[in-house]
């Protein structure tokens, strides 16, 4: 069982990129900072000014033997699908995110 400390636990993720996977949904792929990223988190990000989230439904990680930094690939989903639509061709520039902790699943 979790503590109200470890559910109400950010975690700073750094989102360097984004794409689509047909029949799967928005990728973004980035790095995180300070913790570990599981299934069943949100990803909160400011996108043209308002702040946006979306859950995280599966965490792929991306590990590069040039670097000492683990990027993940988080597959999210969003309640109007008409925000995907919208983020499909976004390309961000190291946007902060935060990773807000939900329920446990797959940690990475």
């Amino acid at each position: 069982m979790k503590n109200r400390q470890e559910e109400n636990q950010e975690i700073r993720f750094i989102i360097r990129d984004t794409f689509y996977i047909t029949d799967r949904g928005i990728v973004f792929s980035g790095e995180a900072l300070d913790g570990m990223v599981s299934a069943g988190d949100n990803l909160k990000f400011s996108f043209n000014g308002q702040i946006k989230e979306g859950q995280i439904i599966a965490v792929h990680d991306n590990r590069n033997i040039n670097s000492d930094k683990l990027s993940f690939g988080l597959l999210l989903k969003f309640t109007d699908e008409r925000e995907v639509e919208t983020l499909r061709n976004w390309k961000p520039k190291d946007v902060e995110a935060k990773v807000v902790k939900g329920e446990k699943k797959n940690a990475l």
